[in-house]
């Protein structure tokens, strides 16, 4: 057991000054992603702006107390180190891209150093100086981290200019003084191999959906007659560990005697309108369970505690297609996918894509009568699964299929007991065209949205595919149209608006697509002042668009490069003509540098691979094998005269690519 002295609880402003730490050489390297930095940022801002105010506990650190040789102790961190960095790394934007040094007393200097690691010690030295030069060898993913930070603060705090206001203020104050890391200090004797390997083989806590799950079959049991409370309990049971097998189609969830009840005769419709729909076909489950020899009872109850009982029924069918699982990865989680449920059911803005409050999120069903509460969980189960026969087939997942992978829209299709596949969508020969656009605009949204709370375009397509399916399917070029319009509001109504549009109202308020041009600020397309990568991929299918419709038809080999390209995760905004040239080589003015006309969206590690390269040496790498990471980047390859990118080439483009967006505030879909 510990003594009370040894877990101490500190502020994070506290934590700066209570000593040095040191990331020994059998931890991994830092490896948190966009992902979890942005949940970090957006956890803390969670309460910062809650009325409670409450500290905010981020964790334990637990260390071993070291001593140098010059008798100055140190601490080995043995857990809590990508936590521990990352707030080096925030620290170190809040001090250098805000100028908030004066708010940070104790940061004077970064806390961390990386045992036999000199490219993260480097990477975190230069991340507090502000500047990542080209003359040392560093540690790339601190880098990217820095500029992650640095643009979620951007988008948050709706700041531009790098201008401090209220809220950024309040979110640091808050930081300091209210998050809590409790730092545990281990024994002297202790095994440090041994309990590291303890600490990384732990148990997992209970998911928060199982929870739910468990909150609401208790509100089933409310249900008087006792036969109909178990085989509703089933059905729920069913309903619920079909739909968190993300990975599979929803129809292997049920009993192959069933799915052509449910899903129509190819198994790719959804047959019935409602959670009692579904239970009436499901009081055939007594025909189905062999009667026991010695039972004097032909009723229904004996055959429902069988199947509640058995796990041939309780769990997803043993008949069900154990390829699937590893063929598909899905755009979401379960625990986010009930959550995108909840909101569509609810139509609620105060229903947040944040699985953290997952839970809480149904609190509200305390207050409700007991028939209320058995009602809207029958309700709510039809619409999850609804929804996630929805998602199966109108919604883009990773597919890997003979040592391939690419982004697929497909829905499965039975022939026979023998012959089940998957085809396109909306895989006839007049709708292949719309089968492959649609991949492109799903794509576009979600390489742009890894973060599970930031899939607004997720719930956008999921409502709408949800109010308007019906047993005839969904008509791809409605679908079509509803996606580009909803990424026109984005871009217009939001991304380079200067009265911004709030994503629920976009979702959910009336359909706009009148676009004030007055209110619209162009000089958001410049590098420090883009709040989301949208905007480039919105670009790129724009491009595609023109090329497929023969609008350009001047750039060699672009058409060809159209037909294959698949839009991927990247997030990193490339200057084409660098930021620091080469000595020899001219700096640009900043108006033609941050210019759109100048900037790509590439993958972190390209740009930091050829971060102050000349566009003549950017070119030939993609020449030496390299595919271009974009359309627009294929057109500022091939559309311009080698080694002639500059000023006058820059603004050429960026005409171009104005004129492009311009043309879509008066085109109605």
């Amino acid at each position: 057991m510990h003594n009370s002295n040894e877990i101490t609880p500190f502020s994070i402003n506290e934590i700066f000054k209570s000593g040095e730490y040191s990331i020994p050489i059998y931890q991994r390297n830092y490896a948190w992603r966009e992902g979890q930095i942005v949940q970090l940022i957006n956890d803390v801002n969670d309460f910062a702006i809650s009325k409670k105010r409450q500290n905010y506990y981020i964790g334990t650190l637990v260390v071993y107390k070291r001593k140098k040789e010059d008798n100055q102790s140190y601490y080995e961190t043995i857990d809590g180190q990508q936590r521990l960095t990352t707030l080096n790394i925030l620290y170190a934007v809040l001090k250098n891209t805000f100028n908030l040094e004066n708010e940070l007393p104790n940061f004077k200097k970064t806390i961390l150093e990386f045992e036999n690691r000199i490219t993260s010690s480097n990477a975190l030295e230069l991340a507090y100086k502000g500047k990542f030069d080209d003359f040392t060898k560093y540690n790339t993913t601190i880098k990217d981290a820095y500029q992650i930070i640095e643009k979620e603060l951007k988008s948050l705090f709706k700041i531009s200019d790098n201008l401090v206001n209220d809220h950024l203020l309040n979110f640091v104050n808050y930081l300091n003084n209210h998050v809590v890391i409790l730092r545990v200090e281990v024994p002297k004797d202790t095994d440090l191999n041994h309990y590291f390997e303890i600490m990384n083989n732990r148990g997992e806590q209970l998911e928060k959906h199982e929870v739910l799950k468990s909150l609401l079959l208790s509100y089933l049991e409310n249900i008087e007659n006792k036969t109909e409370k178990d085989i509703t309990k089933m059905l729920f049971t069913r309903i619920w560990d079909g739909c968190s097998q993300m990975e599979r189609y929803i129809q292997y969830a049920f009993d192959k005697n069933h799915r052509q009840d449910i899903f129509g005769k190819n198994w790719n419709t959804l047959n019935v309108e409602n959670f009692d729909d579904l239970l009436s076909k499901f009081r055939e489950y007594e025909t189905l369970e062999p009667k026991n020899e010695n039972s004097t009872s032909n009723n229904l109850e004996p055959s429902l505690r069988s199947i509640i009982k058995n796990t041939k029924y309780s769990n997803i069918s043993n008949n069900s297609n154990q390829e699937t699982s590893e063929r598909f990865n899905s755009v979401i989680n379960f625990q986010n996918f009930l959550l995108h449920c909840l909101l569509i059911f609810k139509e609620d803005n105060e229903f947040k894509l944040d699985d953290k409050k997952l839970i809480s999120n149904f609190e509200f069903l305390k207050s409700l009568s007991n028939e209320l509460q058995i009602r809207f969980v029958k309700n709510f189960a039809f619409c999850i699964l609804k929804t996630k026969f929805l998602l199966d087939n109108y919604v883009i997942k990773r597919e890997f299929i003979s040592n391939t992978e690419g982004w697929s829209l497909k829905k499965l299709h039975f022939y026979n007991d023998k012959s089940q596949s998957y085809i396109g969508s909306f895989g006839t020969e007049e709708n292949e065209s719309d089968n492959r656009n649609l991949i492109w605009l799903l794509s576009m949204f979600h390489t742009v949205a890894p973060n599970m709370m930031y899939k607004h375009w997720l719930n956008a397509a999921l409502k709408y595919l949800y109010t308007n399916y019906s047993t005839n399917g969904i008509d791809s070029s409605s679908y079509i149209n509803y996606l580009e319009g909803f990424a026109k509001q984005l871009v217009f109504n939001r991304f380079l608006n200067n009265n911004q549009k709030e994503y629920f109202d976009i979702i959910y308020g009336e359909k706009d697509e009148n676009f004030d041009e007055n209110n619209l600020n162009w000089n958001k397309l410049k590098y420090s002042t883009i709040e989301n990568n949208l905007i480039f991929n919105y670009i790129d299918y724009l491009l595609i668009k023109s090329v497929l419709n023969d609008e350009i038809y001047d750039v060699i080999g672009l058409k060809s490069f159209v037909s294959k390209f698949e839009f991927t995760f990247r997030s990193s905004v490339e200057h084409y003509y660098p930021q620091n040239p080469k000595e020899g080589f001219d700096k640009l003015n900043y108006e033609d540098l941050h210019s759109v006309g100048n900037l790509t969206l590439i993958s972190h590690s390209k740009n930091s691979a050829m971060n102050n390269y000349m566009p003549k040496a950017k070119k030939e790498h993609y020449k030496n094998g390299a595919i271009a990471d974009s359309v627009k980047q294929y057109l500022m390859f091939n559309k311009y005269p080698d080694n002639s990118w500059g000023s006058k080439e820059i603004k050429a483009h960026e005409i171009e690519i104005i004129e492009l967006l311009k043309s879509q505030l008066n085109h109605h879909a």
